[in-house]
Formats: C-alpha cells, structure tokens, sequence
C-alpha cells in the first residue's frame, strides 16, 4: 500500500498583483520575481522510491485567467531516488 507523506512544507510572501507592461530592465524584472531556492536535506521514509514536488498558491488566478478564480497549483514529475549500496545493507 502506498501513502502519501509531506516531508517539507514553506509558507513564500507573494507580491500585490500588477497589471499592465512590466517596467524596467529584463534583469530588473528578474530580480523582482519571487523564487524559491534552497538546498533541502529530506528524512524520507524508509520505502521511499520517488518524491513529487508540488505548490499551491492562495491567491486566486482570475487575473491571469478572466473568469476561472482557481487556485494555482503545479508539481513536478516523479523525482526517482537511487540509495547508495552502503546504505541499504
């Protein structure tokens, strides 16, 4: 039987959403945008074969998408886990 577990979970601010032409310079832009970028050290459980990295967001997106109020959400393909030989003896 397979269960689902979160292993790692993080609250990132947004930002107010603008609408209209970004102003600035493309490296301006990219400094602006909101990322997440860290090194994770994970204890997952024991029969773990693979892991999914998903994030939802609390904002609906009706401003990118008129008429759809949903709540964005996306997730990664299965990232397959190789256990060092040492390990598992």
């Amino acid at each position: 039987a397979s269960a689902v577990q979160s292993v790692f979970k993080a609250t990132i601010p947004s930002t107010p959403t603008t609408m209209g032409k970004e102003e600035g310079r493309l490296e301006e832009i990219v400094n602006r945008a909101i990322r997440f970028e860290q090194e994770l050290s994970l204890k997952l459980p024991d029969n773990a074969r693979w892991i999914v990295v998903m994030v939802r967001g609390d904002r609906p997106m009706d401003d990118a998408l008129p008429f759809m109020a949903v709540q964005p959400l996306a997730f990664t393909n299965p990232v397959y886990i190789t256990v060092p030989k040492a390990a598992r003896d």
